[in-house]
């Protein structure tokens, strides 16, 4: 069993398959297995994986283009200080973002950390 900063009140059994991603910090999906990404975003609704790209990608449909900006310009906000650059395609009120990827350097635990940040809206396309 494991405890977080020692409280026992946090112990988890010990899996050294499911290493939680505060230990993992920027390591690339090499060390991330392809099994590992996929039980990681069963955590974060409306994410796929794409083993082939290296990259996670989500599509939503906002409803219209103004509110799609918008949720651009969040993407990019909370990416800024990530150090990791979303892929960001608009068509109409739906947005399609692509975290990774070989442009990205690959997917890393930084690109889950922020998709679970993005895991709103609830309207997945």
């Amino acid at each position: 069993m494991t405890t977080d900063a020692g409280n026992p009140s946090t112990a988890r059994p010990e899996d050294p398959t499911l290493e939680p991603l505060e230990r993992i910090g920027t390591a690339v999906a090499a060390g991330l297995k392809a099994e590992r990404v996929q039980l990681r975003l069963q955590e974060i609704p409306g994410w796929l994986y794409d083993p082939a790209a290296d990259e996670i990608r989500r599509t939503v449909d906002l409803g219209g283009v103004d509110a799609a900006l918008t949720y651009a310009c969040l993407v990019v906000e909370l990416a800024a200080g990530t150090g990791r650059t979303p892929e960001i395609t608009l068509r109409g009120g739906r947005l399609t973002l692509a975290l990774g990827g070989s442009a990205g350097g690959g997917l890393a635990a930084d690109d889950l950390d922020l998709a679970r940040r993005l895991a709103f809206p609830a309207v997945v396309a």
